[in-house]
């Protein structure tokens, strides 16, 4: 126990600290720090800290701060904070923020954030937030109002979804993809290496003339259009802006 400031090799059981706690080797047990706690080797346990909490090696357990928690190594647990979680060496557990959450390395299974969250590698489980990015494959949902990752298996749900390979559900406003295998459900939907897209101009019984963007991504096709004259001729002036969804399917082999 310490009033102002603690140094220390090791710990096994409990550490107590007003101010600053520094432990040079390896942890384990309870921890609580009033402002930045440190340690230089593996933490095993539960650690509350009112500022910064500061891991080098691997984390196994729960971290609790005010501000900002730092692993260094690999985090097995949770990690509660409410400006940034940053862990270097892979996610194997939960990460809460108001802010940001990082994880370099093949994660899992859940960030959540009201800013953004990243992982540098694979990612299994989910990520919720307003930004989220996968800078490999993801293997789950993406749910926030922009999504990007390389390869996806499972779902992104937000108004930008971004994917270099779709094997899933992409839901949003416009849906981004090298190449889509899957489902895309939005008002524009782009496949850059097989997909089609085009500008139509039509007449129908609703609208006298519409025009608008046509895409199609794995038979699955889309028209956002907008039009003008009513062709029932019950309103002198009107404007129309329409959405049209469906899936193309051939009725023979020409």
């Amino acid at each position: 126990m310490s009033l102002i400031y603690g140094r220390v090799g090791a710990v096994r059981g409990l550490d107590l600290n007003a101010g600053v706690s520094l432990i040079n080797r390896d942890f384990g047990g309870i921890q609580a720090t009033g402002l930045y706690s440190q340690v230089g080797g593996d933490f095993k346990g539960v650690g509350l800290t009112g500022l910064v909490n500061n891991i080098h090696g691997d984390v196994t357990g729960v971290q609790i701060s005010g501000l900002v928690n730092f692993d260094r190594g690999h985090m097995t647990g949770a990690q509660f904070a409410p400006l940034f979680n940053f862990v270097e060496g892979g996610l194997s557990g939960v990460q809460f923020t108001s802010v940001y959450n990082s994880n370099r390395g093949k994660g899992g299974f859940l960030q959540v954030a009201a800013m953004a969250n990243a992982n540098e590698g694979d990612f299994g489980g989910a990520q919720i937030g307003g930004f989220n990015f996968t800078s490999s494959r993801l293997t789950g949902v993406q749910l926030g109002l922009a999504n990007t990752a390389v390869d996806l298996k499972g779902a992104q749900l937000g108004l930008l979804n971004l994917v270099g390979e779709a094997h899933g559900l992409q839901l949003g406003i416009l849906n981004l993809s090298r190449h889509n295998y899957g489902v895309p459900i939005g008002l524009i939907n782009v496949d850059t290496e097989i997909g089609q897209q085009d500008w139509v101009v039509f007449g129908s019984n609703l609208a006298s003339i519409g025009t608008g963007v046509r895409t199609q991504v794995n038979h699955w096709y889309s028209v956002l259009w907008a039009g003008y004259g009513d062709s029932q001729g019950d309103i002198s002036e009107a404007g129309f802006l329409g959405w049209n969804y469906g899936y193309s399917f051939n009725l023979g082999k020409h």
